[in-house]
């Protein structure tokens, strides 16, 4: 990211669509580029509909506000972006057992710790990627459902500001990268089944059908048809499925996909952006069918990458002490990871009543998380969003430690 920057200084040339939207947006035309970056050689398509629009919104406000200057912008989108994850902590430091030390310190460890892992830090301070969006959204939407406002507190007592909340994250996670639209459905439906309050089950629910609703009208309005995805979809899912991908799948580094876009549209031309989609949706479907024992296999690499590996995927090889950091911060992040799923399961099946809920919650919540990869393909930046999610799930954990949980039964 930083060389290509290095190469066009202006943010109007960020990679993976945000610069060129953006762009566009500024200018008065939406979200629309017309170009063939993903692979239509000789054959520029107009996408008005390629992506989903809260990476571009930040990066074309940061300009707005400070002009086109990587840093400023930068700075504007991490602090604009961290404040749904300190509304997220802010939520768990409202239930933090203050009579129990060594859980009160535990906590706010976990809740710290991420901020040294490097792989969270590049989602936080990167401008291009949708992960570096959906992160702070995941959590808050998250600590929203497991963290409850305790009794007394200003949220207990306006139970429509909680349904704003939980409304607000849940849209805002599904407009920042289309496959999250599992995971914001999941999280909303924790939220409506947990809260007391019709008010505030109400109010979000409302909300957060607001958003999938207008990025329909939206679509419809600028290319023709109502759509919960975007026309980039068809592509991502024919990447992860198709002869190329599974005999060079896992990827080696400094390799991207995006080299082999070419060859997946060889002989073909387009009309439109919904053409170029429905097209490449079918051929993966048609793969699929016709080489159900390859997919399996490919399955097997992609949970593996998912669930278990410690390098990196899909992204330029480190060396020296920035590889060292990277394992170090990935096995954290694999622990803690790890620590959650096996939690939610003993929470389920040994009959931990105070997390059995959580548990449930959490297992849901990454499986959502997972499959759409699981169907396409998996890289190390689109799991690296589970991060914070875990670290929540522990936190509860230890809120609602054994002899508390015995005590609630």
């Amino acid at each position: 990211m930083e060389r290509e920057h290095a190469k066009n200084p202006s943010l109007t040339s960020l990679m993976y669509g945000v610069g060129p939207t953006t762009a566009s947006l500024l200018a008065g035309h939406g979200l629309t580029t017309c170009n063939e970056d993903m692979g239509t050689i000789g054959n520029p398509i107009c996408f008005h509909s390629g992506r989903m629009p809260v990476a571009t919104l930040v990066v074309a406000s940061g300009i707005r506000l400070l002009g086109d200057h990587y840093f400023r912008v930068g700075v504007f989108k991490t602090l604009l972006l961290l404040i749904p994850l300190v509304m997220a902590m802010y939520l768990v430091c409202l239930r933090l057992p203050e009579n129990s030390p060594w859980r009160y310190l535990a906590i706010l460890a976990l809740l710290i710790y991420p901020f040294f892992n490097t792989q969270f830090l590049s989602d936080v301070v990167n401008l291009p990627v949708e992960e570096d969006y959906l992160y702070s959204f995941l959590a808050l939407a998250l600590a929203v459902v497991l963290f409850p406002a305790p009794k007394g507190s200003w949220l207990r007592s306006h139970p429509i500001a909680e349904g704003l909340l939980a409304g607000f994250a849940v849209g805002s996670l599904y407009l920042s990268k289309s496959s999250m639209i599992l995971a914001a459905a999941v999280l909303l439906l924790a939220y409506v089944l947990r809260t007391r309050e019709s008010a505030a089950r109400v109010i979000a629910v409302c909300l957060a059908l607001c958003f999938p609703l207008g990025w329909a009208a939206y679509q419809h309005h600028s290319s023709g048809r109502y759509t919960l995805g975007t026309s980039y979809d068809g592509i991502n899912f024919h990447k992860g499925n198709n002869p190329i991908f599974v005999s060079i799948y896992p990827i080696p580094p400094d390799i991207t996909l995006d080299s082999y876009d070419p060859q997946l549209n060889v002989g073909k031309w387009f009309p439109d952006e919904w053409a170029f989609n429905d097209y490449h949706q079918h051929e993966a479907i048609a793969f699929i069918k016709a080489h159900p024992r390859q997919i399996l296999r490919v399955d097997e690499d992609k949970l593996a990458i998912i669930f278990f590996s410690l390098k990196k995927q899909g992204a330029t090889r480190s060396h020296g002490m920035a590889l060292r950091l990277e394992q170090v911060g990935m096995l954290l992040f694999r622990l803690t990871f790890w620590a959650s799923i096996l939690l939610s399961v003993v929470a389920l099946f040994l009959r931990w009543p105070a997390l059995r809920w959580d548990g449930l919650c959490f297992l849901a919540l990454v499986a959502a998380v997972a499959l759409p990869y699981v169907v396409g393909f998996p890289f190390t930046r689109h799991f690296a969003v589970l991060i914070y999610p875990s670290v929540l799930f522990c936190c509860r954990a230890i809120e609602v430690w054994p002899k508390r949980a015995l005590a609630e039964a």
